[in-house]
């Protein structure tokens, strides 16, 4: 939950490019299927999804809340692929290798340093040490990245809409 929280946040952050308008519409067969728009209108709500899914399950104490928040998670890990389609679509074909390189190497740093993390905040949480019990906080702290996430998507969005003069 953390390192894909944490690789759409890197992901946004330091690949994104400006787009370039001498490429062919359908690069990607995905774009065949969604536009660009929609890929940015996806990658929004499925970051919300992901998020809402993380927070039911860390309060989740039914098996049927389990089950709703599993299907959240699920319709939310399409934040990622769709975050990547969305950068491939703006790269020249010479760049589009580099960028699915870089976004394997976000995506093993994040597995490095998430799942120590997760286990250790999860550890803390449910030893006596912990101010109060609270299984579900690895759970909480994954939501809490993948809102900063989109935080940052937005924001980067919206620098690249006000400051970028080249398109």
């Amino acid at each position: 939950m953390f390192s894909i929280s944490l690789r759409s946040f890197l992901l946004f952050k330091l690949f994104s490019i400006p787009h370039h308008p001498s490429l062919p519409p359908s690069l990607l067969s995905f774009q065949l299927i969604l536009s660009p728009v929609s890929l940015f209108y996806l990658s929004r709500l499925c970051s919300c999804l992901f998020a809402l899914g993380f927070t039911t399950l860390g309060l989740a104490t039914k098996t049927p809340h389990v089950l709703l928040s599993l299907i959240l998670i699920a319709a939310g890990s399409v934040s990622l692929p769709a975050t990547l389609a969305l950068l491939t679509n703006q790269a020249p074909a010479s760049e589009k290798g580099s960028i699915n390189g870089a976004a394997d190497t976000v995506r093993t740093l994040s597995s490095a340093i998430g799942f120590p993390l997760m286990t250790s905040v999860f550890a803390y949480f449910i030893s006596d040490r912990a101010p109060f019990p609270l299984p579900g906080a690895a759970l909480f702290l994954g939501a809490a990245v993948s809102v900063l996430a989109l935080l940052s998507l937005q924001l980067a969005l919206w620098y690249h809409d006000h400051h970028d003069k080249s398109v």
